[in-house]
């Protein structure tokens, strides 16, 4: 889990990232980000009920592409940079691994911060 500095959890802040965050579309994800006033960046994972109609499995995705977004964003140093970002799975998601959750989540995550060097 996220800090709780480090969520977006209000409804008027989601709305916002909705309606006037930039699109970045994959097949398995879809990210949307905003610039954020806060120094850190926000993140929200929303499952719809159109992945799974079973809130387990719903559950369980959302935990692991949380997971996913804190490793993703400290390897690429994100924690000063101020974005809120929310990140939707599609359907096909749920019969692709983990590693290829990874990479695509990563590959949209590298339109948004680079990679930090070594």
């Amino acid at each position: 889990m996220f800090p709780r500095a480090q969520r977006l959890r209000r409804r008027k802040d989601i709305d916002a990232v909705l309606r006037r965050g930039r699109r970045f579309p994959h097949p398995l994800l879809m990210l949307r980000a905003m610039p954020s006033v806060t120094k850190s960046p926000r993140v929200t994972v929303v499952v719809g009920v159109a992945v799974s109609k079973r809130a387990t499995v719903r559950n369980r995705l959302k935990r692991q592409l949380r997971h996913l977004l804190r490793q993703q964003l400290n390897e690429r140093n994100a924690t000063t940079i101020g974005m809120d970002l929310m990140v939707s799975p599609r359907a096909a998601i749920l019969k692709e691994p983990s590693e290829v959750r990874a990479k695509a989540l990563a590959q949209l995550l590298d339109r948004i911060y680079p990679k930090r060097k070594p």
